[in-house]
């Protein structure tokens, strides 16, 4: 068409687009595409993950057949930590009750003794067994006892039901402390009363201590002045001894 062609053998070394050159725009929304991604993979492995660790525990378990407690059941409550520390392990009882069954959940009781007494426990479904009606209702002791699980606390404390609602409440950071502004106003109210207490007594303390202060001051000063006169009668005794030593020595010359 009247000009020369342009092929890339006379292309300007300066306008070419080296190997390790991109630009920056393409740059970021491939490396976030690809972040993008590789989140997804990595959710997708833990979810399979989290299903064949359930498949697992379940079939260990039996818990597809084994029949939970309902409401009003007596069930006998496991404390792990009982074997801990045994010296014949396999010998030793670790179920404690029996309790009563108020409240459940997909995966968990609450319950609270029958006899004696005491506070209400939220315990996993697998750590329960329902007693026979047959069977008395004896008390069944453990040396040691349940802890208290946060997770539980949080959960009566949001009103939720379920783990992943709580999950999700702290992931979005919605939490509400529902019992820290009453929990907080009686401890700053005990905390006020230990201090008032607590100042009574050091005065009480530091004014005893001022009165045997006193007490040493003036017993110390009683003690000086009898050494004082003891010195004085020393100085005494010594100058009269050296004068009748002095006689002597003049009578026997």
């Amino acid at each position: 068409y009247g000009r020369d062609a342009r092929i890339p053998m006379k292309s300007d070394p300066e306008e070419e687009i080296g190997r390790y050159q991109v630009d920056l725009d393409d740059y970021r929304y491939r490396h976030a595409e690809q972040m993008q991604m590789a989140h997804e993979e990595a959710r997708e492995h833990v979810r399979k993950e989290h299903e064949a660790a359930k498949k697992w525990f379940d079939n260990k378990h039996k818990v597809q057949n084994r029949k939970f407690p309902i409401m009003g059941d007596r069930v006998l409550v496991k404390v792990p930590a009982e074997k801990l520390g045994a010296r014949n392990p396999k010998l030793v009882n670790e179920w404690r009750g029996p309790y009563r069954v108020v409240n459940t959940t997909e995966n968990s009781a609450e319950v609270v003794p029958i006899l004696g007494g005491g506070e209400k426990l939220w315990v996993p479904w697998e750590q329960t067994r329902v007693v026979p009606v047959e069977v008395p209702d004896v008390q069944i002791e453990t040396k040691k006892k349940r802890g208290k699980r946060s997770v539980l606390r949080l959960m009566r404390e949001q009103k939720l039901q379920t783990v992943e609602g709580l999950r999700e409440q702290c992931e979005r950071g919605s939490l509400v402390d529902r019992s820290s502004t009453k929990e907080g106003e009686e401890n700053h109210q005990d905390e006020l009363i230990w201090f008032k207490e607590e100042k009574e007594r050091l005065e009480a303390r530091i004014q005893e201590c001022e009165a045997e202060k006193l007490r040493a001051e003036k017993l110390m000063r009683r003690a000086q002045r009898t050494v004082e006169k003891e010195r004085k009668t020393t100085e005494e005794l010594s100058r009269s001894l050296q004068q009748a030593t002095r006689v002597l020595e003049g009578v026997a010359e």
